[in-house]
């Protein structure tokens, strides 16, 4: 199993098998203990073959080629040997450890067991008691600094009765350390700050002194070092360079522009200059609201890292450089200055692009294209406009609804429409604030499509305009508000489609109908995940969108007349009127960075009213498919216990959604990955229906109506690109009359199978 040959060890050398970890504290866990241990086992697939290892023992048999070196270096692994001096190192190595988490008394010892040519080592430790934190003292020379820190000692990470932590001491420092650099010192850093820790108290317990040094200028005629103060540093000039080439910087001659004089009571001007060459690209005034600091305030980190995140949100800018020059022999009062330079790099201002893909939709087939053209600098504010052409054909199975039957290279069904869409780095409304524009990143947003449809029953054809705006109030929360969104479909059908919908009820005719939607829509988002960091995170994204009242109370004012159906219109199309809310909650859970679990819930509810009597069918819910229940294809579960036992497929859609998700991801080999998933949920209409029997929402029995599936996928992952297989089987059907199958009975063409780009969450 072990897939390397006792044969191919050299005698006195033992392949490492395994390490273990055992610890007398439980508060201490072996997962953060394990990243301490010198020498790790060979990664082995699903944790039995030595795969690795066996592909760079063959492969290092023989002569030696290019190809053998290459599949070494690129699928194999150089088999780890057992070495005793990495054991003592690693022993050394987690006492430190125990020692930087407040246990001081630990010991680790180690065994190793030897048997057959493989080695396994154990390691034994005795945490013991740890030491807490009884007292916190400062000890600060600069009174003025002093005066900041204990200003700002009740925001301390470090709390009397805590255990002793490095870690903890260590954050402490960069926490001073930041907050000194919000106060005007530019050149504090951490390493003035030193803790002294007299253990000598008993009882485990320790006092602490927070020691800050004074600056320690080393003298060349004294040939020693002098003590002073750190200072504190205002802003002076600010230089910005809205076209910066590090190429040219030395050749080119800039044009000089006064943005903003600052009054200040220092017998320094102060001023806001602009650098430039030829004609002004980037308006001025936005650069001006970008900017979080002014000449005369006091240096402030903060403000200079969100100045370099409003400059780089714009879409026009690469790259941004920010740095800072001290201005020696000055004549002013008690004050130091600092001139600042912001350097801005920048983007081309157009973009083309080609996107083309491959679907497939519940086994049909097809083929699409989208032609981008982008301005990222339109009226020179950095707004950016995107013109989007796209085409899409499928291969659509026929059925026996007796929808036509035309072809187009082998393609019954066609899509192809245009979005414009034009964002612009600002509040576009009649509240303006600096404040807002310059710390929580607002963003204005146009957006005006047409899509023509032409599927087998119908001809589709849908026009929108959307108007709303973006901001961020801090890194892991984004907010969305659109106060407009409107579209408007028109539909075309097929005698024999509309012969058919005759036989529903008018709520489910409404579905294929001409409509008209304006609606009211607010999204939130709070995503806390770091990027390239295998840690813990968490996933919220909350929608509610209400459409039709102000259409409906316009109409009442003005006395507007009923269709025969007792229904309002706006430009002669029958509006919706409903509000509609869902969640998404996603998890995710790291043991190491490639392996992980990921739970998500979904629930949802639409309830159409006034001038509805059902949700619009784009505003509808459903599952199935690559990204949801995986044990079905897209819209062919529910709602409810509803059986469709007909061969004509429509798609299954529901007025609220429940959904629950599990997935275990874990690598197979270097790109290839995989997971093992389980899926619950299913889709309720909220009124009963004639024509979807068990289809409504009962909360006395909707949880056996809930759907399950289980299966596993596998995942090409490129980091750049994704491509996902996922195979899964239905094991619970809320149709069934036995729910519950038979996995002994189930055979391969129960599986369904789901073609993906990316993760499903």
């Amino acid at each position: 199993m072990s897939c390397v040959s006792s044969d191919n060890i050299k005698k006195g050398k033992y392949l490492l098998s395994s390490n273990k970890i055992i610890i007398d504290n439980a508060k201490v866990k072996s997962e953060d203990l394990n990243s301490f241990i010198q020498q790790k086992p060979n990664k082995k697939l699903f944790g039995l073959l030595n795969v690795k290892t066996w592909i760079y023992q063959v492969s290092n048999k023989g002569k030696q080629t290019k190809f053998k070196n290459w599949v070494k270096n690129k699928f194999g692994e150089k088999p780890v040997f057992y070495n005793k001096n990495l054991t003592i190192e690693s022993e050394k190595q987690l006492k430190r450890y125990l020692f930087s988490k407040g246990y001081f008394n630990a010991k680790i010892t180690s065994k190793t067991k030897l048997k057959k040519r493989s080695a396994k080592v154990k390691y034994f430790i005795k945490a013991k008691e740890p030491y807490r934190i009884q007292e916190i003292k400062y000890s600060v020379k600069d009174s003025l600094l002093k005066d900041f820190v204990l200003k700002d000692s009740k925001n301390t990470l470090i709390k009397s009765g805590d255990n002793y932590d490095a870690k903890i001491l260590a954050a402490e420092r960069n926490r001073i350390s930041n907050y000194l650099k919000e106060n005007g010192y530019y050149y504090f850093s951490k390493e003035y700050i030193y803790y002294s820790v007299d253990s000598a108290i008993n009882n485990h317990q320790v006092n602490l002194t927070i020691n800050i040094e004074n600056l320690r200028i080393k003298d060349k005629e004294e040939k020693k070092y002098i003590e002073k103060l750190h200072k504190r540093y205002r802003i002076n000039n600010i230089y910005i360079y809205p076209a910066y080439n590090p190429l040219q910087a030395d050749t080119i001659k800039y044009d000089t522009i006064v943005l903003k004089r600052n009054q200040l009571t220092t017998t320094l001007p102060s001023n806001l200059f602009l650098l430039n060459r030829g004609k002004l690209r980037l308006n001025k005034n936005l650069l001006k609201n970008k900017i979080n600091y002014y000449p005369g305030d006091f240096y402030n980190i903060n403000k200079v890292l969100q100045t370099r995140k409003n400059l780089t949100d714009l879409d026009i800018v690469k790259f941004v450089d920010i740095n800072f020059e001290e201005i020696k022999n000055q004549n002013t009062d008690d004050n130091n200055y600092l001139n600042s330079k912001i350097k801005i790099i920048r983007r081309p201002v157009s973009f083309y692009s080609i996107e083309t893909d491959g679907t497939n939709k519940a086994g049909d087939f097809g083929i699409s294209a989208n032609v981008i053209f982008q301005n990222r600098n339109l009226f020179k504010g950095g707004e950016v406009l995107n013109i989007k052409f796209k085409g899409a054909m499928e291969m659509k199975q026929i059925n026996n609804s007796g929808g036509l039957e035309d072809e187009f290279l082998f393609f019954n069904t066609i899509e192809t429409g245009m979005e414009v869409r034009l964002t612009i780095p600002k509040l576009f409304a009649p509240l303006k604030s600096r404040i807002l524009t310059s710390t929580f990143l607002p963003k204005t947003t146009f957006i005006t499509g047409y899509n023509y449809q032409k599927r087998l029953d119908y001809t589709r054809y849908i026009s929108n305009f959307t108007f709303g705006y973006k901001w961020k109030n801090s890194l892991p929360k984004t907010h969305f508000l659109y106060p407009i969104d409107f579209n408007s479909v028109k539909i075309f059908k097929t005698e024999e489609f509309d012969e058919k919908l005759q036989t529903f009820d008018k709520k489910y005719q409404e579905q294929y109908s001409d409509h008209l939607i304006l609606a009211l829509r607010y999204s939130y988002i709070f995503n806390n995940q770091q990027i390239k960091k295998g840690n813990n995170f968490h996933y919220l994204r909350l929608n509610l969108e209400s459409s039709g009242n102000v259409l409906s109370l316009g109409n009442k004012l003005t006395s507007s007349e009923k269709d025969e159906d007792g229904n309002y219109s706006f430009l002669n199309i029958k509006f919706a009127q409903y509000i509609r809310t869902d969640a998404d909650f996603r998890y995710y859970h790291y043991f190491t960075s490639d392996n992980l679990i990921v739970f998500r819930s979904a629930i949802g509810i639409g309830i159409p009213y006034g001038n509805s009597k059902s949700l619009p069918f784009e505003k509808s819910f459903y599952v199935g498919g690559a990204n949801s229940m995986r044990g079905w294809q897209i819209r062919a579960l529910g709602p409810g216990a509803y059986n469709d036992t007909s061969m004509i497929k429509y798609d299954n859609i529901g007025d609220i959604l429940i959904e629950e998700n599990i997935e275990y991801r874990f690598p197979i080999y270097n790109f290839l990955k995989t997971a093992i998933f389980c899926d619950v949920g299913n889709i309720w209409l909220l009124n009963k229906s004639n024509d979807f029997p068990e289809g409504e929402f009962n909360t006395k029995n909707f949880y056996k109506q809930l759907a399950v599936d289980a299966g596993m996928g596998i995942r090409f992952d490129f980091n750049f690109f994704i491509l996902r297989i996922d195979a899964a089987l239905p094991i619970k059907k809320p149709t069934a009359a036995d729910k519950w199958i038979n996995i002994k009975k189930a055979s391969f063409q129960d599986i369904v199978w789901n073609f993906g780009i990316g993760y499903p969450f």
